[in-house]
This record gives C-alpha cells, structure tokens and sequence, in this order.
C-alpha cells in the first residue's frame, strides 16, 4: 500500500487471510489490528503466530 491504508483490507469481501509488516505510515498497528478483528470475529481466534528459529512472524484470518 503506498497511501498506507489498510482499512479495505477489512471490507474487502473476498480477503480471508493476510499478514503485514509494522510500518510508520500504515493507519492500522498490529495491536489495532488485533482490536478489529476481535471485535469482527466475535472473540474467536483470527491470528496464528508462526515461528522459523528464532524468526516469528504471523498470519490473519480476516
């Protein structure tokens, strides 16, 4: 995203995984992003953490 917008990435009606990187320009953190789709998927759970090494990165059900 060049504008840094991340927010039709939850409108869009047929995304159903992602992920991203923390940047300075993006509207949504990873910890807002936590908050949304929380709040979307009524508490269940939406993001697996996946770890190579000591690498960890992570994926969202949306």
């Amino acid at each position: 995203m060049l504008d840094g917008d991340l927010s039709p990435i939850l409108d869009h009606p047929t995304i159903r995984s992602g992920g991203f990187l923390n940047k300075r320009h993006y509207n949504i953190t990873e910890d807002k992003m936590d908050a949304l789709l929380n709040d979307n998927n009524g508490g269940e759970a939406f993001k697996t953490v996946i770890k190579f090494g000591k690498y960890e990165t992570f994926k969202y059900i949306f």
